[in-house]
């Protein structure tokens, strides 16, 4: 089988990239709001930002669980950006989370693309490009401090391309270790990224495909340890008990309705996931090496199916809620690029999977029309009227007036809990300007910062571009698209 990396890759990762970020920057500069609201006052504004700013953040802090999870790296990524904007900028924070899920989108169909036959790669990437130009994950594509969605996957993902395919202790699989020990202090639920790779290598070694020396049982051990302490050390908040499912049947409810996107019906689920099955059956028939990118895709899988499994149990209230869709996102070219994989191996699957890419295009794109992008509206016309309600708080200290506001609770539960957040004066100053008082002066946080906001300007000017140029970023990415077309085109008849 021909490989993408033998064929002209640069053209379509390049466009998909730009396109997944150019719609994504688009749709955060149209719908994202500079206000910050819900959990970013408690893990951004009390428990991050005024404590770097009053010297008392110490390294437990970042370390300290928010709810289940220990945010440790998005923690610091936001302390970055912090630094660059010369205050908090949750637009900032957004755009670079689309940065992320674009860049995850392109390493995710270089490596998928090596599953399927060359004259498939056009497919395949129109296919990956709608799934995350989409805004199927509504809430982290609006909310900056959730680049711990982001973190999650792409270091997992990463963790079982190495360890499941190299060697076990060589220098490919410690690196895969490390970032498997990324994933654990990501979110929560990193902590099965390991207990996942142990399975698959040790499938691998009860059917043949892995050698069984040593050094493999030793490396299946490191793995098993890893997820056990990481396990045991993440946090059980009682308060959260109220989400989680209440009976068997409670989690079975809630899993099929995550597992069954984005058709929403139990039959969905073997509709969307049956190459799963495929998979499953050619691994025990064939039994390939530890190389094979099949045992990758059934890692991946895998570790899908055990975030839909955690959701179902800990939030089986909303399991469909689409900040925990983002986490699973992946898992629909992964079924195509096995349904193209083994439509190659046995023709009479081609038409199952032209018809599978039409249901679930179009569940994709209905769904997005129908319920995300009102899901967006909503939340800007909501976030508008808190932006506003918080402005005139600052002139006036009406707290009776911004609990009355429209849709407080979206701004923070209970606002008497952040009112002396927005009375603290280096919160103002580090607030961006459309939400800053006219008293706050930005230069008072500048000088409790490491970089003293010498590039604050720069940085707003770069997001300020990001925005303006966003929509040309997507015409550029389907330029390159013509480009590939006309060069495969032209490669055909030479």
């Amino acid at each position: 089988m021909q490989t993408f990396s033998r064929s002209t890759p640069v053209l379509l990762l390049s466009s998909l990239f730009l396109i997944v970020f150019g719609v994504r920057v688009t749709l955060i500069a149209v719908y994202g709001s500079p206000l910050p609201f819900a959990d970013e006052w408690d893990a951004d504004a009390r428990n991050l930002f005024l404590p770097y700013l009053h010297q008392s953040l110490s390294l437990s802090d970042l370390f300290a669980p928010h709810n289940e999870h220990r945010l440790v790296l998005s923690r610091l990524l936001q302390l970055g950006l912090f630094e660059l904007a010369g205050g908090w900028n949750v637009k900032l924070e957004m755009a670079v989370n689309a940065l992320l899920a674009a860049g995850f989108a392109t390493a995710l169909l270089y490596g998928l693309s090596r599953l399927v036959p060359a004259p498939r790669h056009l497919l395949l990437f129109l296919f990956t490009t709608l799934v995350f130009s989409m805004p199927i994950g509504v809430e982290n594509l609006v909310m900056g401090m959730n680049a711990a969605f982001y973190f999650l996957v792409i270091f997992s993902s990463g963790a079982l391309v190495l360890l499941v395919g190299r060697p076990a202790l060589s220098l490919g699989w410690w690196a895969g270790l490390a970032l498997a020990v990324l994933a654990c202090i990501s979110m929560a639920s990193g902590a099965i990224t390991s207990a996942v790779a142990a399975i698959a290598i040790g499938l691998q070694m009860l059917v043949g495909g892995r050698n069984r020396r040593l050094s493999e049982w030793i490396g299946l051990a490191l793995l098993v340890a890893l997820a056990t302490v990481m396990i045991l050390l993440t946090p059980h908040i009682p308060a959260n008990d109220v989400f989680r499912a209440k009976s068997p049947l409670d989690f079975l409810a809630a899993l099929s309705a995550i597992a069954a996107l984005p058709l929403f019906t139990p039959l969905g689920i073997v509709l969307v996931h049956f190459p799963l099955v495929l998979l499953v059956w050619t691994l025990w028939r064939e039994r390939p090496s530890a190389r094979s990118g099949l045992w990758l895709a059934l890692a991946l899988a895998g570790w899908a199916a055990a975030q839909m499994m955690l959701v179902a149990f800990s939030r089986s209230e909303y399991p469909t809620s689409p900040r925990y869709v983002d986490l699973i996102l992946f898992l629909f070219p992964l079924d195509f690029a096995l349904l193209l994989h083994f439509a190659d191996r046995y023709p009479r699957l081609r038409k199952a999977a032209g018809a599978w890419l039409f249901v679930i295009a179009t569940a994709i794109i209905g769904a997005t029309y129908f319920s995300t992008f009102r899901m967006l509206k909503e939340h800007e016309a909501r976030l508008s009227v808190l932006e506003s309600g918080v402005v005139r708080y600052f002139a006036d200290k009406d707290v009776v007036a911004l609990a009355s506001l429209p849709n407080a609770d979206l701004l923070y539960p209970d606002i008497q809990i952040i009112v002396p957040l927005l009375d603290d004066p280096d919160l103002q100053a580090a607030l961006p300007e459309p939400l800053r008082p006219e008293t706050a002066d930005p230069a008072s946080v500048w000088e409790k910062t490491a970089l003293g906001g010498r590039f604050s300007a720069a940085t707003g000017a770069v997001l300020a571009a990001a925005f303006f140029v966003a929509p040309v970023l997507s015409g550029l990415g389907l330029v390159l698209l013509m480009l590939f077309v006309f060069a495969d085109q032209r490669r055909r008849t030479d």
